[in-house]
């Protein structure tokens, strides 16, 4: 089946395999990975142009301090928007004194997209309002770090009113009668359940303070989570995400109707709508 691309969202996701100095060290700049997102969205903006969203997350942070940031747009040239508000914050912050390029752990740590898990979204609006509120990606919060959920899609779901009665009768009060949102909560209600099975077994082996959230995350399955969630989803979709214990993840529908592609290697893994992007931007040949 033949589909006009632009009709649909796209997605990004860049997960670094090596910490920032290393990108310094070899690509001149700490944020190698948020520049890549940009052109790895750039290069895909033909795919949305009614706003843009960008989410990061940064591994090992201290508890106390903020480690999943997001930031969406509707504006006229979303995109650009966006990662020009970024870096004229960044430039505010090296302006003051609070982050050097030379030591990227200062650039981690006030930088908000100074992360090693970067996401991208561009929307082509097919349903719902078109305020920024709509805008991926949409993030579930929580003080568990394995509980936090963010997600960006390309969704075509033909059982939204299902999927929403669904949480309804299940005692959940969705606010969005959007396919995102009903993703979103039923991916987030086995999460949190994989995640309080865990705790107890925590509790039981005598584990706690940090070592707590740690030994959880360690042992959250994401897969499982995801085949639980996705037993009732009825159509086309591409998503990728972030999940607060660090760990990072891509999937479509069975019959392939949204296109999603990656690659790996020892530095990275990328996640794109498109096959061309992810070969240009990360210079990557056919048989790679």
């Amino acid at each position: 089946m033949s589909e006009e691309i632009g009709h649909f969202c796209g997605i990004a996701l860049i997960r670094l395999k090596k910490p920032l100095s290393y990108f310094a060290e070899k690509y001149g700049t700490p944020l190698w990975g948020f520049n890549q997102l940009f052109l790895l969205m750039e290069k895909q903006h033909n795919r949305g142009q009614d706003g843009a969203g960008i989410g990061s997350m940064k591994l090992n942070v201290d508890p106390g301090r903020a480690f999943m940031f997001r930031e969406r747009s509707t504006s006229s040239k979303a995109l650009a928007k966006i990662f020009d508000q970024q870096n004229r914050s960044l430039n505010k912050l090296i302006k003051r004194g609070d982050a050097f390029m030379e030591f990227p752990e200062t650039v981690k740590q006030h930088f908000d997209y100074g992360g090693e898990l970067l996401l991208g979204h561009l929307r082509y609006g097919t349903s719902g309002a078109y305020g920024s509120t709509t805008c991926h990606p949409y993030f579930r919060k929580s003080n568990w770090p394995g509980k936090n959920l963010m997600v960006a899609g390309n969704f075509n779901l033909t059982n939204v009113e299902e999927l929403n009665t669904k949480l309804v009768d299940r005692g959940q009060h969705p606010v969005f009668d959007t396919d995102t949102q009903a993703i979103l909560e039923e991916t987030g209600y086995y999460l949190d359940a994989m995640n309080d099975q865990l705790a107890k077994e925590a509790d039981s082996d005598g584990i706690s303070g940090q070592q707590h959230s740690e030994w959880i995350g360690d042992r959250i399955n994401l897969p499982e989570v995801f085949r639980k969630a996705s037993t009732h989803w009825d159509g086309g979709y591409a998503l990728a995400g972030i999940v607060g214990n660090g760990d990072a993840f891509a999937m479509r529908d069975p019959l392939g109707i949204r296109p999603g592609f990656y690659f790996e290697d020892d530095e990275v893994v990328a996640v794109a709508s498109e096959r061309a992007p992810l070969m240009t931007v990360f210079e990557k040949k056919m048989e790679e």
